[in-house]
């Protein structure tokens, strides 16, 4: 039961780095946008912020993940039934299910961004 502290650490982690996300993402947003209007590229500023957002959301629900797992390992420290162990291996399998996912998602975007610039190359 030693992995509620490691797990409540990482979901604290991730809630700190969704934070700088939404954070870097709105500076981007605002003087980003700035920066590229000299530039002529008014809108990716913009763009790029809103990239970060989305990262931010990324990070925001396995964080939320691992949290839920923490406090159902909490839980099942003091009762020590059955049904805690259970809820506490949902969250768990939850969190593995996002992870994946996203994974997937991403091995995916690389491969369609290989095969565009193998196009573009020819």
């Amino acid at each position: 039961m030693r992995i509620q502290g490691w797990v409540h650490f990482l979901s604290i982690l991730g809630f700190i780095g969704c934070g700088f996300l939404v954070l870097v993402g709105l500076v981007m947003m605002v003087a980003g946008s700035r920066a590229f209007n000299y530039q002529g590229a008014a809108g990716m500023g913009i763009f790029i912020g809103f990239i970060y957002l989305v990262l931010a959301g990324l990070y925001f629900f396995p964080a939320l993940k691992l949290t839920q797992y923490a406090s159902r390992i909490a839980s099942l420290r003091e009762s020590h039934s059955e049904q805690d162990l259970i809820s506490a291996l949902d969250a768990q399998c939850s969190f593995w299910a996002f992870v994946g996912i996203v994974a997937i998602v991403t091995i995916g975007i690389y491969i369609l961004l290989f095969l565009i610039a193998m196009i573009a190359a020819f």
